[in-house]
């Protein structure tokens, strides 16, 4: 081995990724969230076509419209945005254009059920831990829940902000960011409905994606201050809300 391909090999990483990129076939449709299938695909919204498809992981892709009422075309942000896993085997999505919750079987077949409150622009949803579909109501300030056969329940977020991402909490609770119209918090939402809102430290935060970690807390991104920031569940429940 020459010293040239000696030093190459001490000093390159052996773990180097390869990413690899699959085109959507539809042009220019903006594909948005994307969620792991019962099927073993990959499942995402396409945000600016009405669609939502799956891609098997050697890259083969089907597209699935969906049936919409509306006669308006699809924009950014109009049309499906957050998918996930539902516990019935089926995927789940928000439709903004539309005021929907859609379930999606894995072979393609649509049912669409219409939120209570009219134009609340659904956005990110979850699956909670009772069974139940959960998702921010980004124009009515709502956290919505939706359960396998379609019935809803609306939870207004005591202090109006404006709800973003949303997941289920290692605590059994369902958490969410909050931003602009005097927010700057995250909230924890029980089952049951009862609110606990925590404000973040650094002001103008934009608090935006949150997620539950492998150590038992939640974390979430601080698209305004550039920060990541940790909430602690058990610090949390021994402080009570900031």
């Amino acid at each position: 081995m020459s010293i040239a391909a000696w030093l190459v090999a001490i000093i390159a990483p052996a773990d180097v990724p390869t990413i690899t990129e699959f085109p959507v076939p539809t042009a220019g449709s903006q594909p948005y969230s994307i969620a792991l299938g019962p099927d073993g695909n990959l499942w995402f919204t396409e945000a600016a076509a009405g669609k939502v498809a799956k891609l098997t992981p050697t890259g083969s892709f089907t597209e699935f419209s969906i049936p919409t009422a509306s006669g308006e075309a699809p924009t950014m942000w109009r049309s499906p945005q957050g998918i996930i896993a539902g516990p019935d085997g089926n995927l789940w999505f928000t439709e903004r254009i539309c005021n929907k919750i859609w379930k999606v079987t894995p072979a393609g077949s649509f049912a669409g059920f219409s939120i209570p409150t009219a134009n609340s622009q659904p956005l990110a949803i979850t699956a909670g831990r009772d069974g139940r579909l959960w998702f921010t109501e980004v124009e009515s300030m709502q956290i919505g829940t939706v359960t396998l056969a379609g019935s809803f329940t609306e939870f207004p977020i005591p202090t109006r902000g404006q709800p973003m991402m949303i997941t289920a909490g290692p605590d059994g609770n369902l958490w969410f960011t909050e931003f602009f119209r005097a927010a700057e918090k995250i909230g924890k939402l029980t089952s049951t409905g009862s609110f606990t809102e925590f404000s973040i430290p650094t002001g103008n935060s934009v608090a935006h994606g949150i997620t539950t970690g492998p150590d038992g807390t939640v974390w979430f991104t601080e698209a305004g201050a550039g920060k990541i920031g940790r909430v602690n569940l058990s610090s949390v429940a021994r402080r009570g809300s900031q």
